[in-house]
């Protein structure tokens, strides 16, 4: 009993080097060097890294095994599924290739299902504000740009949603489908909003230098096409894997969920982001 030690976090008595309550080290004198705090940092990095690029690689090349390895309790060499789509989604944020989900206020004139009652919003606000559509817009964008952020955390418990109507047969707790959700919607956005976008540009660019002036890359219409074929492909893959779902039920219900995805993605949460950001103006 001599040799126990007292956590200075929680106050629970135990021997060795870790807390066996709430996890915390006991820190030796070692510890405490200039030496180690270096160490510290350069685990971090190299556990983030190594983690990190496991779980893309593993996304990437396998579609559903992180998942299907998390809900089975080998999670030790993954990043967590919902720290990595948070990194997606910083990555995002910090670097935009393109506006996407994080839209300005001019471009929901323009959509197709919100434009209408987008243009008279907007009418109204300045009429009742007293404010030109310059100075609107510029509010707008910048609450845009950090509702936006918090507002993507929705569409993983609305796609586990849709997954659990889906596969209600397979009688998963609903965990298993917010993390398989998070692995299709970090896939969703490294690809259609990170990877892509900078291939696309690359291209375009390369193209300019031999005089071809090819406009086809941001095509709306090649946009759609694309979005759909790899969250159906992926998701098809997925469904096969995490569910052990057949070939016929896989492909079907890949196809539902793609175009619930579709509304989700780009009709509710962006009619929600634009309803959101007006009401806070």
């Amino acid at each position: 009993m001599a040799d126990l030690i007292t956590c200075k976090n929680c106050g629970n008595r135990f021997s060795g080097k870790f807390c066996n309550q709430c996890g915390e080290k006991v820190y030796t004198e070692k510890d405490k060097s200039v030496l180690h705090f270096f160490e510290e940092g350069i685990h971090f990095i190299t556990h983030f890294e190594g983690t990190f690029f496991t779980s893309l690689k593993a996304i990437l090349t396998k579609p559903g095994l992180l998942s299907t390895d998390y809900c089975n309790g080998t999670r030790k060499k993954y990043f967590k599924p919902l720290s990595f789509f948070l990194v997606i989604v910083v990555v995002y944020l910090l670097f935009p290739v393109f506006s996407g989900l994080n839209m300005p206020m001019r471009s929901y004139g323009n959509e197709r299902f919100l434009g209408h009652f987008a243009k008279h919003r907007i009418e109204h606000l300045v009429q009742a504000r007293h404010l030109t559509s310059v100075q609107l817009e510029a509010r707008f964008d910048a609450k845009s740009e950090k509702t936006s952020k918090l507002l993507l955390f929705l569409i993983i418990p609305m796609c586990a949603i849709v997954l659990k109507i889906l596969f209600f047969n397979k009688k998963r707790y609903l965990f298993d489908h917010l993390v398989l959700s998070s692995e299709i919607n970090s896939v969703f956005l490294f690809l259609l909003f990170i990877a892509l976008p900078v291939i696309a540009l690359l291209v375009y660019s390369v193209l300019r230098l031999f005089g071809n002036n090819y406009y086809g890359i941001n095509s709306e219409d090649v946009f759609s096409l694309l979005y759909f074929g790899i969250i159906f492909i992926f998701s098809l893959l997925a469904f096969r894997r995490f569910y052990q779902a057949s070939w016929i039920g896989a492909t079907w219900k890949a196809l539902v969920f793609a175009a619930l995805h579709d509304v989700i993605v780009f009709i509710f949460y962006k009619f929600l982001l634009f309803f959101i950001v007006m009401m806070l103006l």
